[in-house]
């Protein structure tokens, strides 16, 4: 849009000098398009910023060449329809759990050019180090002493700085249930993120956004009991989750049967 100080001049010159005017207002446009090409570009060391949760939805409402329209799918699952005070129910100052309290701030990533947009978003299952990947969902997915840790940033290892409280059956529970297993402890095993996933809630035999059926999930790590024998009273219709996440509950305890089936 041209100032009005510019429109004068480009009318002035058009009645006097018709070439330069044509010159001034070519000029002006490119000195327009310039600018604002650098101030959406991502500047080289800047740190990214939580954007507006419809910046995020304008582009994921539909199908992105090879990535999915998610939005429809994330605003059906618990994530995008959480509501209420508690401010594990919400992201950023918006309602619901939005794109960015899993994937990091988003701000570069709206500014960037079409073959930068990989590189300035984060896939939760690309974060380095056990403890940091658990924070992610650790956030929310836990209850702690010190309250909601409401200066989080993204990627880093809150464990460090809280005490996780002693599992009581309540909800948002799943790290505390989760704290006393190898699950927690091994810097190898899976996390949350390995099993889950924000957006995806896709057939019955996939509940709880499950990344796939249960015990096809649990043999990715443990083929050497896909087969069950270890459990005597195990069936064919067993699940991997009927003895080790008893009543939902993410204990991955170790249940002692009495024996291995033949």
């Amino acid at each position: 849009m041209r100032s009005r100080a510019t429109t004068v001049a480009v009318r002035t010159l058009r009645a006097e000098r018709p070439g330069a005017a044509a010159w001034l207002l070519a000029a002006t446009c490119a000195a327009g398009l310039l600018v604002s090409a650098l101030l959406s570009r991502p500047v080289w060391g800047q740190e990214p910023e939580y954007a507006k949760q419809m910046l995020c939805e304008l582009c994921h409402k539909t199908q992105q060449g090879a990535v999915a329209a998610v939005v429809p799918v994330w605003a059906a699952t618990k994530h995008g329809q959480a509501t209420g005070d508690d401010p594990r129910h919400s992201f950023n100052g918006e309602p619901h759990v939005g794109c960015q309290a899993c994937h990091g701030p988003g701000s570069l990533h709206v500014k960037a050019k079409v073959e930068d947009k990989k590189t300035t978003i984060h896939l939760p299952t690309e974060i380095e180090g056990h403890m940091e990947r658990l924070s992610v969902c650790g956030r929310c997915h836990a209850q702690y002493q010190e309250g909601f840790v409401a200066d989080y940033k993204y990627g880093e290892n809150i464990f460090t700085r809280i005490t996780l409280a002693e599992p009581t059956g309540g909800l948002l529970e799943q790290v505390n249930e989760l704290k006393d297993s190898k699950h927690f402890a091994t810097e190898t095993a899976g996390t949350c993120i390995d099993c889950h996933t924000g957006h995806k809630d896709i057939s019955p035999d996939r509940p709880h956004q499950l990344r796939a059926p249960v015990n096809e999930l649990c043999g990715k790590c443990h083929a050497d009991h896909a087969d069950m024998k270890h459990a005597l009273a195990a069936t064919d219709a067993s699940l991997c989750s009927d003895c080790h996440l008893p009543n939902g509950k993410h204990t991955f305890k170790v249940a002692d049967d009495g024996g291995t089936r033949p």
